[in-house]
């Protein structure tokens, strides 16, 4: 799932125009998990950058509130830390045939990074993964840095499942919102229109 261009991104495309481009490509992640305080006392994100353009943290603007997308208010931003971490993904293409794309994302796990976040949270299943991008002039520090954020279109999955857990790396497979909409856990298979706890009740024979 992919959300559309919005506030000054429009610079972004007057500098793909451009026959060269001399700042270079920039790709965070945040993993949101609402009302979990998995970053500390009231933030539910944590920050990452893939580290392609480097070891050092980087420091970019992010939505304190996530409902609240496409704002193009200064106050809705807050200044972030992304921490350098080794990763690599694949399969964010949206194509207009076919089914919908289901990306994997893998993680370096050295230290066991992510085994208190996979313990305390279920596996992280069901958490947000934000992919963002943009050109290094206009994150923190940057010749164009702008508190509403100038980026691309972000890419926005959730945590379908844990597929490895290593000492060397974590990899998870991700899903679209249309196949997380409206779910809960832990799940109950649908038996015609009764509910699976009571159609076996002679008396009531199933609830409405």
């Amino acid at each position: 799932m992919t959300d559309p261009f919005t506030g000054t991104n429009q610079a972004l495309i007057t500098d793909l125009q451009t026959q060269s481009q001399s700042s270079p490509y920039i790709v965070v992640f945040e993993v949101y998990l609402q009302d979990s305080n998995i970053g500390g006392a009231g933030v539910d994100k944590l920050y990452f950058h893939d580290g392609l353009n480097g070891t050092n943290d980087i420091q970019w603007y992010s939505l304190d509130d996530e409902t609240k997308f496409g704002s193009t208010t200064t106050g809705d931003y807050s200044l972030q830390t992304y921490t350098a971490l080794p990763m690599e993904s694949e399969g964010w293409e949206v194509r207009g045939t076919g089914t919908l794309p289901r990306p994997t994302i893998r993680m370096a796990n050295v230290n066991s990074y992510w085994a208190g976040y996979l313990t305390d949270f279920d596996d992280l299943v069901g958490a947000k993964i934000i992919r963002r991008r943009t050109l290094a002039k206009y994150i923190y520090g940057g010749s164009a840095v702008s508190i509403i954020p100038v980026e691309f279109n972000r890419d926005v999955f959730y945590i379908e499942r844990k597929v490895t857990e290593t000492a060397i790396l974590i990899e998870f497979e991700l899903t679209s919102a249309f196949d997380v909409q409206g779910i809960k856990l832990p799940r109950r298979s649908i038996i015609a229109a009764r509910c699976p706890w009571k159609y076996k009740d002679t008396d009531q024979g199933g609830c409405n």
